[in-house]
C-alpha cells in the first residue's frame, strides 16, 4: 500500500537542505567569531579543518596532529575553544531540529513517504494488521489518559535566555529557506542577532538555581510550546478518527495530564520547604490563568456572531443585568479615582461576547489574587481565591464554554466551534486551572520523626522504636477513631516542624494543584500508614493519594509482602476504593545492587505487585 509519493528524491532535497542550512549557521557564527576574536576564529579554523580532515582519511597521523595542536593552547584559548565548539554544536543541533519538523511537514502534506511518522497510518496499521475495528481504536483512546511528570532533576544545563535565542534562531532558520530577496536577508540578520547574542550571553549560571528557578524555566516549555502543541496534536488525532468513520474525541476527554516534581520534591533537597511548594502551586496557576486569559480574548474576536442557542441567549442576559448592576455600584468610586475601563463595554447583541468578556474579567481577577498570594506568604491560597471571587473550580470556565460549542453546532455554524473555541476546551481539559499537578516527595523516615515526637510528647512511648507489628496497630487504631492526636504547641525540632508545615500547607492548596504524596525509600506498610495519618491530622482534604517509592533491592524484593499487608487492612481497602499506585527506582536499585541485578528485581517486583493487586481486587498502578 502506498502512501504518498516517492521519498527519495525530497528526502535527497532536505538532507541537501540540511547541509546548507548547517554551513549557514556555521559561516554565521566564524564571521561574528572573526569580527570580535580574530585570533580564536583562526584557531578554531584550524581545529576544525585538522578534525575534518581526520574523519576523512582516519589517519592517525591526522589525528596526532589534531591532538598536538590542542596540547600546545593556553589553558585559558582552550576555554574559549571549548566555548566555541560548544556554540556550533547547539546550532547544529538547531539545523537538525528544523530540517526534522520540514520532513514531518512533508510527510503530512504527501510530499513525502513515511508511514512511521502519520498518524493516519498508525491508526490503519492497528485495523489491517492488528486486527482492531474503528470503533475499538475509538474506545481505547477514550479510555486512557498519558499523564507525563516533568521531574525535579537533572536541571537544565543550558540557561533559559540560551534557550530563547536559539528558539529564535530556529523559527527564522525555518523559514530563510522558503524566502527570497529582501525578506532572505532580512531573515539572515535575524539569525545573525540571535548567534551574536548567543555568543555574548555567559553559558554558565552563576548562581545555584532555587526550585522556584527550576519551576519557572519547565513553566517556559508550557508557555512556548505543549500548551499550543496539545489541541494541535487532538486535532491530528480527530482527523485520523474521521478518516477511519469515527466521531471528535469527547469534549471532556483529555488525551494527556501532566504533573511535576519541581518544587515539590523535598527528598535530601533542604531548600524545598513549604513556602517552595506554595511558591510553584501558585506560580503554575498563574501560568495557566495568563494562558486562559489570552485565548479568551482571541476568542473574543472570533465569537462576533449574534446567533445563538436560547440557552447561551439566558446566560448571556444573566451576566449582563448582573454586571450593570455591579457597575453601577462602582462608577462613582472610580469616577473619585479619575478610572476609566480599558475594556470597552460589549453590547448585548453579541452574546458570546458578553460571556467571554465576563470570563476574561474573572481571569482577571484571578491573576490579581495570585499576584496577592506570591506578596503575602501567610495568605491561604485556597481561601483567597474563593473569598476574591477567583477561579477555583475548572468546570466553571467550562460550562460555558460547552455552551457556546453546542450553541454553535445548534445553528450550523460547526466551523467556528472546532476552531479556536474547540481547543481551548481541549486545553482547559488538559491542563485545568493548575497546569500541572505537583507531587510532594519526602524521606519515609522523616515522617517516623514526626509520629515519634507526637508518641514521646503524648507519653505514649518512642514510636521509632517499635516494631512493625506495634506500628500498624496504633497507626489503624488513630485512623479508624476520631480523636485529634497532634496538640497544639507541641514541641518540635526543626526537621519536624518542617514536615508538619508542609502537611499544613497542602490543607490550605487548591486540590488540583496537587498530585501524589510519594514516600522515597518506603519499606513497610506502616510508612504508608503514617502519611495517611499526618494527612488526617493536618486537614489534608480531600487527601493526596499516598505512593511508596520502593527503591533498595532489599526493598523491592520486600514490596509484595508490604503491599499484601496493607490491602489485609480492611480500613485500608476501604480507603483506597480499589486502586492503588506503587513507584519502583530504578536509580537506587542500580547502585545497591548493579545494574542487571536491579534490572530484573525490577522486573520480578512488578509482576509480582499486580499479582498482589489482582488477588485483592484492586487496580495497579506503576511508576
Amino acid at each position: 500500500m502506498s502512501f504518498g509519493i516517492s521519498s527519495e528524491p525530497r528526502a535527497g532535497q532536505f538532507l541537501t537542505g540540511l547541509r546548507d542550512d548547517a554551513s549557514l549557521l556555521r559561516q554565521i557564527f566564524f564571521s561574528i567569531l572573526h569580527h570580535h576574536h580574530p585570533k580564536l576564529a583562526t584557531k578554531v579554523g584550524v581545529i576544525y579543518a585538522l578534525s575534518q580532515a581526520w574523519c576523512t582519511n582516519e589517519s592517525e597521523s591526522e589525528l596526532n596532529l589534531l591532538v598536538d595542536y590542542i596540547t600546545a593552547l593556553q589553558p585559558e584559548e582552550r576555554i574559549l575553544v571549548a566555548s566555541s565548539f560548544s556554540h556550533m554544536l547547539n546550532l547544529h543541533n538547531l539545523t537538525e531540529e528544523v530540517n526534522s519538523s520540514q520532513i514531518g511537514r512533508a510527510v503530512r502534506l504527501g510530499e513525502m513517504d513515511s508511514p512511521t511518522r502519520d498518524t493516519n497510518h498508525s491508526f490503519l496499521k492497528l485495523t489491517t494488521v492488528n486486527g482492531l475495528t474503528p470503533q475499538q481504536v475509538y474506545d481505547a483512546l477514550c479510555n486512557q489518559t498519558v499523564e507525563l511528570v516533568l521531574t525535579a532533576h537533572p536541571t537544565q544545563a543550558l540557561r533559559a535566555s540560551l534557550l530563547k535565542k536559539y528558539a529564535v534562531v530556529r523559527r527564522e532558520l525555518d523559514t530563510h529557506s522558503k524566502q527570497g530577496g529582501y525578506e532572505q536577508i532580512e531573515t539572515r540578520a535575524a539569525i545573525e542577532a540571535a548567534v551574536q547574542a548567543a555568543w555574548r550571553t555567559d553559558e554558565i549560571r552563576r548562581s545555584k538555581p532555587t526550585p522556584q528557578d527550576e519551576m519557572r524555566s519547565g513553566l517556559s516549555y508550557f508557555s512556548t510550546v505543549i500548551f499550543d502543541v496539545v489541541p494541535a496534536f487532538h486535532r491530528r488525532i480527530d482527523t485520523a478518527l474521521a478518516k477511519m468513520g469515527q466521531p471528535l474525541l469527547p469534549l471532556d476527554k483529555a488525551l494527556f495530564k501532566f504533573g511535576s516534581w519541581m518544587g515539590g520534591d523535598r527528598d535530601g533537597n533542604p531548600n524545598v520547604t513549604a513556602e517552595t511548594t506554595r511558591d510553584v502551586v501558585v506560580l503554575a496557576r498563574l501560568e495557566a490563568v495568563n494562558s486562559y486569559f489570552r485565548q479568551v480574548e482571541n476568542l473574543m474576536f472570533d465569537l462576533s456572531i449574534w446567533r445563538c442557542s436560547s440557552e447561551m441567549k439566558e446566560l448571556a442576559e444573566r451576566i449582563a443585568a448582573a454586571e450593570s448592576r455591579e457597575a453601577a455600584r462602582v462608577a462613582e468610586e472610580r469616577k473619585k479615582r479619575n478610572y476609566a475601563d480599558f475594556w470597552a463595554p460589549i453590547p448585548s447583541t453579541e452574546p458570546f461576547r458578553v460571556v467571554l468578556s465576563h470570563m476574561r474579567d474573572r481571569l482577571y481577577n484571578t491573576r490579581q489574587v495570585l499576584h496577592q498570594c506570591l506578596i503575602h506568604p501567610n495568605m491561604s491560597v485556597r481561601g483567597a481565591l474563593e473569598e476574591g471571587g477567583a477561579y477555583l473550580d475548572i468546570e466553571d470556565m467550562a460550562r460555558p464554554l460547552q455552551l457556546m460549542y453546542d450553541s454553535l453546532i445548534s445553528t450550523h455554524d460547526e466551523s467556528v466551534a472546532n476552531a479556536r473555541l474547540l481547543d481551548l476546551l481541549r486545553q482547559i481539559r488538559t491542563f485545568g486551572l493548575s497546569l500541572m499537578g505537583l507531587d510532594i516527595r519526602q524521606e519515609s523516615t522523616r515522617h517516623t520523626e514526626v509520629v515519634d515526637a507526637i508518641t514521646t510528647y503524648l507519653g505514649l512511648g518512642s514510636y521509632a522504636s517499635w516494631d512493625e507489628a506495634k506500628r500498624l496497630k496504633f497507626l489503624t487504631d488513630e485512623l479508624q477513631g476520631k480523636r485529634p492526636l497532634m496538640p497544639p504547641g507541641m514541641d518540635m525540632n526543626p526537621d519536624v516542624k518542617e514536615v508538619v508545615a508542609t502537611f499544613r500547607m497542602l490543607s490550605e492548596l487548591p486540590h488540583d494543584s496537587l498530585g501524589a504524596y510519594i514516600i522515597s525509600m518506603a519499606k513497610t506498610a506502616s510508612d504508608v500508614l503514617a502519611v495517611v495519618l499526618l494527612q488526617r491530622e493536618t486537614g489534608v482534604r480531600p487527601a493526596l493519594r499516598v505512593v511508596p517509592l520502593f527503591e533498595t533491592l532489599e526493598d523491592l524484593n520486600n514490596a509484595p509482602d508490604t503491599m499484601t499487608t496493607l490491602f489485609s487492612n480492611d480500613w485500608y481497602r476501604s480507603h483506597i476504593n480499589g486502586l492503588h499506585e506503587c513507584m519502583i527506582g530504578y536509580s537506587d536499585s542500580g547502585k545497591d545492587a548493579g545494574r542487571l541485578a536491579a534490572a530484573w528485581a525490577l522486573y520480578e517486583t512488578q509482576e509480582k505487585l499486580v499479582s498482589v493487586a489482582a488477588k485483592w481486587g484492586v487496580c495497579a498502578m506503576g511508576a
